[in-house]
């Protein structure tokens, strides 16, 4: 599809759009065209795609929006995988780590999930994509 995706498996347009507005690099109106465009640009393949973010909790409300029919994924990972994660992400500039997993399953519970997977636990592949065939996603969305 030729969209630019990390090691981890987001993309990079849509999450550096995200970071840049959450760090107040970016203007909301700026943001707005960004990600619009970006779906759009998406759409007009006429393909399945995905997107994941971390960023997107604090944004989902816009993203519901403007892709109302989306199947929502929440994967849920143990405390300990969340603070390494963000500890990954940031450099270990986390002031208070209880306030950074308070605010996530404050956001968590406030998203209305198509489907909800339990990563504290190693999962297969197979594992994910069953699930996520029981929604009607396809794991080409994965590919």
């Amino acid at each position: 599809m030729g969209f630019r995706v990390n090691e981890d498996g987001e993309d990079l347009d849509f999450k550096d759009a995200n970071q840049a507005l959450l760090r107040n690099e970016m203007p909301f109106s700026v943001w707005i065209d960004v990600v619009l465009s970006q779906i759009d640009k998406r759409n007009r393949e006429g393909h399945d795609w995905g997107l994941k973010d971390p960023r997107l909790c604090s944004l989902f409300g816009f993203y519901r929006q403007h892709i109302p029919d989306a199947k929502v994924v929440i994967c849920h990972r143990s405390r300990g995988q969340v603070v390494a994660s963000w500890v990954k992400a940031y450099g270990g500039r986390i002031a208070d780590v209880s306030k950074i997993v308070a605010f996530r399953e404050r956001m968590i519970k406030a998203i209305d999930a198509d489907l909800s997977l339990d990563f504290s636990q190693q999962r297969s592949d197979d594992w994910v994509l069953e699930q996520l065939e029981s929604i009607g996603v396809s794991s080409k969305v994965l590919a």
